[in-house]
């Protein structure tokens, strides 16, 4: 995230050259991780090579990173640093699917108790949240997606930040409250002081999402 900021400070002519600037943060966090993580995947990687692994299991998560890496010929160089990158995508990952679960499962077991109507299904706001975060985050009816453009580019002025023009939010996809329209409240959200409100999102105890930190629009 900081590397992503940053990088936007500098013309975009100059960003090719920033961003050996911009991500020296995250070469410094991969290379303490490597140090940990690099002879582990580098072992994982020779034994599914040689198929001679006799205690580690063939069906983790580690295993399939490095089949897909090794299915896609990539970069015997810089295997171990891209199964670095996408073990910690995935731990993210987990965390979410850990916290949304149970998220998931008790309230549907404490709304779905009763008779199932219209009402009852209002009321699964999670279910609601995790819905629409899919659909912001990579939605598959793009054939009955409504985009609506703004003609020149948006910028938040108490925080700096800019939305390009030609940027999208798809209308479905928007967190709203379920009580109040014009009110941005989601359920996997807490609240934060009132001259915050209508920048940034803070992360519920309940609920971790990917995307977090700027309210969505």
């Amino acid at each position: 995230m900081p590397s992503a900021i940053g990088i936007n400070i500098f013309p975009q002519f100059m960003q090719p050259i920033a961003a050996h600037l911009t991500c020296f943060l995250n070469r410094t966090y991969m290379d303490r991780a490597l140090k940990v993580l690099g002879p582990y995947i580098e072992q994982r990687i020779m034994q599914i090579e040689n198929r001679i692994s006799k205690t580690q299991p063939q069906n983790d998560v580690m295993a399939w990173l490095i089949g897909e890496a090794l299915r896609k010929k990539e970069s015997c160089e810089l295997m171990s640093q891209l199964i670095a990158s996408r073990v910690f995508a995935t731990t993210m990952a987990a965390l979410e699917a850990v916290t949304l679960t149970r998220a998931l499962e008790e309230e549907a077991r404490h709304v779905l108790r009763g008779p199932i109507n219209q009402d009852s299904i209002d009321k699964l706001h999670f279910a609601d949240a995790a819905i629409k975060k899919g659909l912001r985050l990579q939605t598959a009816l793009k054939a009955l997606t409504v985009q609506v453009m703004h003609p020149t580019r948006i910028t938040i002025k108490d925080i700096g930040f800019h939305i390009e023009r030609a940027s999208a939010e798809e209308g479905w996809s928007i967190h709203g409250s379920f009580l109040h329209e014009k009110k941005m409240d989601r359920a996997t959200t807490a609240p934060l002081p009132r001259h915050y409100r209508a920048t940034f999102s803070s992360a519920s105890s309940f609920y971790l999402d990917f995307g977090h930190g700027l309210a969505e629009p």
